[in-house]
């Protein structure tokens, strides 16, 4: 499969030190839409491999929660098949759907062949696989004939297969340590597989998706460390249940965890200097031991270990924020980033809880839940950093880019005004707090952030659309829709007085806003850079 240059590894990121000395030029950008197509192919690839993974652990195991990690990878299936619709129309995307689904399918027959000892089955389950993979390439050197060659990508689809397989082989040997390099593997060539796809589509539609030569060293940057914190971000959840199992695989996977810490520091290191790849390591690495501990005093059942382990985190993402706010002080906000590490300290410990209550419905939506969060930061943290040192390409004017602009929205329960940069308005109803879930009326949660709403009372459902993302919610149901791909609210939407009340903090985060809560006077606090 065509590719782009291989510059996964860190020498990339030490490239991005250099800042031309150009007198006119125009600052990169981490997004636009090849950018974000290349950023999403990889998201969405990458936590393929680590939900198939995971499913086929919890296959050969009969674990608990087999059923709901299946679930997963079909919604993980859906957002990859809706990324390819927009750019190949409804009949290309449905007949990818099919093919991809299917040799999950046949992962899937060859753990249940595996577990039953079955040679013919797992003969059989390797036979559909070959078969697939060569129809999963023609399928996608029709699509793309001048730019997809099928033979190169029937050897990258065989390299996909043999990773998973040999994870999952390793896994039952009991050879983890082996499990899990291999999984990082397979996750790591995921997404040089969604920038293979990428670069095809950009030369195939320039029009749509302009080439990335005058953006490239930027978006590298975004899909380096979204990599690299999306990864950080699953093997966490994986790890916290593993030691709340007391797994024989648990090592192995922390392991796994301190190897990515390793190379996050190491990409801090190249972007700033090697004192602060130490200091971000200590960091780092200590609020993965609170995670750790908190899962300990759980399986324990001991109270006080988990409130100290919650204080500990408490303390640990204000340091962090203070480190990153030291490091940038132009570009990063300390209550920013003490906002970003709330939620996703608070996606794993609610998302453990889940699987500890056995909820695995909810814990498969908060791992995803907190596997895309860490996106959202590397995209945040990659337009900082390429402010900062503004990173450049050539151009007539003369000026310099002015720093990124904030968005910000705020309220407060008990009150009816909401502001936002434009404007403030007055809501004729106040915002409230429900078994620890603020709500407000979807249509004034959805104007203060630039969205438009529509209410259909037939049916009771709203639909909000801010550019091409569209959620649909329905009233008394915990689940909605974002762009057609199920998600569970982890509450109701509740009709009162004839107004769709929604979770504050569910709708921001989905279309990338920061929040932040202050307890002290019950205001609430919407961040967002604009591009």
């Amino acid at each position: 499969m065509i590719g782009l240059r291989s510059k996964m590894g860190l020498l990339l990121l030490s490239l991005l030190l250099l800042v031309p000395t150009i007198a006119a030029a125009k600052q990169q950008s981490v997004t636009g839409s090849t950018q974000d197509l290349r950023a999403k192919f990889g998201q969405l690839l990458g936590e393929h491999v680590l939900l198939s993974v995971v499913a086929m652990q919890k296959g050969y195991d009969k674990a608990s929660g087999l059923p709901q990690a299946v679930e997963a990878l079909k919604q993980n299936t859906s957002g990859l098949t809706a990324a390819f619709t927009a750019v190949y129309g409804e009949n290309a995307g449905d007949a990818f759907e099919k093919l991809w689904a299917s040799h999950i399918d046949y992962f899937v027959d060859y753990t249940n062949a595996t577990a039953a000892n079955d040679d013919e089955a797992r003969r059989k389950a390797l036979g559909s696989l070959e078969s697939y993979r060569m129809k999963q390439a023609q399928f996608f050197e029709d699509a793309n004939p001048s730019f997809f060659d099928k033979d190169t990508i029937a050897g990258e689809l065989q390299m996909h297969i043999s990773r998973i397989l040999g994870a999952f082989d390793a896994y039952v040997k009991k050879d983890y340590t082996e499990a899990y390099d291999q999984t990082r593997r397979a996750y790591r060539h995921m997404f040089q597989t969604g920038d293979a796809w990428a670069l095809g589509i950009s030369n195939q539609y320039k029009g749509n998706y302009p080439p990335l030569k005058e953006n490239e060293e930027a978006s590298n940057l975004r899909s380096q460390l979204g990599q690299l914190l999306g990864e950080h971000g699953a093997l966490s959840t994986i790890a916290m249940q593993k030691s709340v199992d007391n797994a024989a695989d648990f090592n192995a996977v922390a392991a796994a965890l301190s190897s990515n810490t390793n190379e996050l520091s190491d990409a801090i290191g190249s972007i700033y200097d090697q004192s602060s790849a130490d200091a971000f390591k200590t960091l780092w690495a200590s609020h993965i031991g609170y995670l750790i501990d908190y899962a300990k005093a759980t399986a324990n059942n001991n109270v006080d270990g988990r409130a100290k382990a919650v204080e500990d985190l408490e303390k640990y993402r204000a340091a962090q924020a203070k480190f990153f706010a030291a490091a940038n002080p132009l570009y990063f906000k300390e209550f920013e980033i003490a906002a970003m590490l709330k939620v996703h300290i608070d996606h794993l410990i609610f998302g453990f809880n889940k699987y500890v209550q056995k909820d695995h419905e909810l814990a498969f939506d908060e791992m995803h839940a907190t596997y895309s969060h860490m996106f959202v930061t590397a995209d945040s943290l990659a337009s900082g950093i390429t402010a900062q040192f503004n990173y450049q390409v050539p151009e007539s004017e003369t000026t310099r880019p002015p720093a990124p602009q904030q968005s910000t929205v705020t309220m407060k329960v008990g009150s009816k005004t909401i502001k936002n940069d434009v404007s403030a308005f007055t809501m004729d109803v106040t915002p409230y707090v429900y078994a620890g879930i603020t709500y407000i009326p979807v249509r004034y949660m959805a104007e203060s952030i630039g969205a438009n709403v529509q209410w259909t009372p037939k049916t009771k459902t709203a639909v909000i659309q801010s550019g091409s993302d569209a959620a649909v919610f329905w009233a008394g149901q915990s689940k909605m829709s974002f762009n057609g791909v199920d998600r569970t609210l982890g509450a109701y939407a509740r009709v009162i007085d004839k107004r769709l009340f929604v979770p504050v903090r569910f709708i921001a985060e989905l279309y990338g806003w920061k929040v932040d809560y202050n307890k002290t006077d019950w205001t609430i606090t919407l961040t967002k850079m604009l591009p």
